[in-house]
């Protein structure tokens, strides 16, 4: 079984922008968990795990959520950058000033990551599980004094891991477009 990623995209553009946006996710939303390969331009017998991983960038990857200028889509084993990379391209046909704004997280989390797209290319930074932890430790001194990998240890680790991570995804992006 493959481990979920959750990856948020925010959607900065014009209104002639955000018009497809919300054209792409009416088609969708009209069956749920939708796999975001019907937004594109290819035959169901043409969906092989190698077309998935090249144009997508996950062995699949379906829509969990729209809402106001944001999309929730969850994927195998990996952030879906291709398919983001492709929404970038057609958004910026119409508004050249647009950014996508991302954040994903892998479940367990093995990997979190927070990246912008924008006309000159996308950047952004990832930080896999010891990179993780390491953060946690330095956010939750009280860490320090179990012993790790004790049941305890994991436990509190576990129950900061959501917030000191969804801060560090956001402090990123703030950083990365001057808010």
């Amino acid at each position: 079984m493959a481990n979920n990623v959750t990856t948020r995209i925010a959607f900065v553009c014009n209104e002639q922008a955000m018009d497809l946006v919300n054209q792409w996710f009416a088609k969708i939303d009209t069956d749920p968990h939708a796999s975001v390969t019907s937004l594109l331009d290819v035959a169901k017998e043409d969906i092989t795990w190698d077309w998935m991983l090249e144009n997508i960038g996950s062995k699949y990857c379906y829509v969990d959520t729209v809402w106001d200028n944001c999309v929730r889509v969850v994927s195998a084993w990996d952030w879906p950058e291709h398919f983001v990379q492709w929404m970038t391209e057609e958004i910026l046909v119409i508004d050249p000033d647009a950014r996508l704004e991302v954040e994903y997280e892998d479940e367990c989390p093995n990997f979190i990551g927070y990246h912008i797209f924008t006309a000159l290319g996308n950047t952004g930074s990832f930080l896999d599980s010891d990179q993780i932890e390491a953060m946690i430790r330095r956010e939750v001194p009280a860490l320090e004094e179990l012993e790790e990998g004790s049941d305890e240890y994991y436990d509190m680790l576990w129950e900061h891991s959501n917030d000191i991570c969804n801060n560090w995804q956001e402090r990123g992006l703030d950083i990365l477009v001057g808010r």
